[in-house]
């Protein structure tokens, strides 16, 4: 299975997004962070040691805050809103980063620079080829050997989809609409310098965690003979060397 389903082609709206949902309590976010963005603030860590990491796309960069030092670490927005939120997260937490506003598809930054480039919540809301070109532009800042990390969330496991769906349907879906996307190998079809080191899927308790309780009950229920996949697909590609041509 590959691919996606359901590309729509609707502009987000971050700004006015970001204007009606603004940061809660940051310190009780610092003391509670999800569990999709612990697993994930781990692996970004063991990939990136005391490299230098970027997230692309960083809302509030609560996950890169999670992956602490010694990384070197920067944030890239292209709304003020999220590289401001990002500050003055980290200002609360007392750590520090880089910062800078840019586009996704076009970022302000020189080839081959990070150890680990990545970004999470964030691709699902592109059209196929916009992702293609956020996951180029992804490759091209990661230096030869480093890693390019994208994370979505999970629209192949079934709980978090019929909550999705339902919430949708109800009009109280409080996100921007997602694509439903198992992994990029469309989009990096024949790309030869990326190689998928592999699709994982974790956070299987935050798959419930969108679901009213009566919903929650049934889903665990079945569960337990269906096993399903956690809320967040964790794809991890690493950079190979340009062929030289022949």
């Amino acid at each position: 299975m590959s691919g996606t389903c359901g590309d729509f082609r609707t502009p987000v709206d971050w700004k006015t997004f970001y204007k009606k949902h603004p940061p809660a309590d940051l310190p009780a976010l610092l003391r509670r962070p999800s569990e999709w963005q612990l697993h994930l603030a781990g692996q970004v860590r063991d990939a990136v040691g005391g490299g230098s990491l970027l997230e692309a796309g960083c809302g509030l960069g609560l996950t890169t805050f999670l992956v602490g030092g010694p990384a070197r670490r920067f944030l890239m927005d292209r709304e003020q809103a999220a590289v401001g939120m990002a500050r003055a997260l980290f200002a609360t937490g007392g750590q520090e980063a880089f910062y800078a506003c840019g586009d996704l598809l076009r970022m302000p930054f020189p080839d081959d620079v990070f150890d680990v480039v990545y970004n999470a919540g964030v691709l699902e809301h592109f059209d196929l080829p916009d992702r293609k070109t956020a996951l180029l532009e992804m490759l091209r800042v990661t230096r030869t050997g480093g890693r390019v990390i994208a994370a979505i969330p999970n629209h192949y496991s079934t709980p978090y989809r019929y909550a999705y769906l339902l919430k949708r349907r109800r009009g109280t879906w409080p996100y921007p609409d997602e694509n439903k996307i198992y992994d990029f190998t469309e989009e990096l079809a024949g790309v030869r310098t990326a190689r998928c080191l592999g699709r994982q899927t974790v956070a299987r308790k935050t798959a419930f965690s969108f679901l009213r309780r009566h919903q929650r009950m049934i889903f665990r229920l079945l569960d337990g003979f269906l096993r399903f996949e956690g809320y967040l697909t964790v794809l991890t590609y690493e950079k190979l060397p340009v062929e030289a041509p022949r």
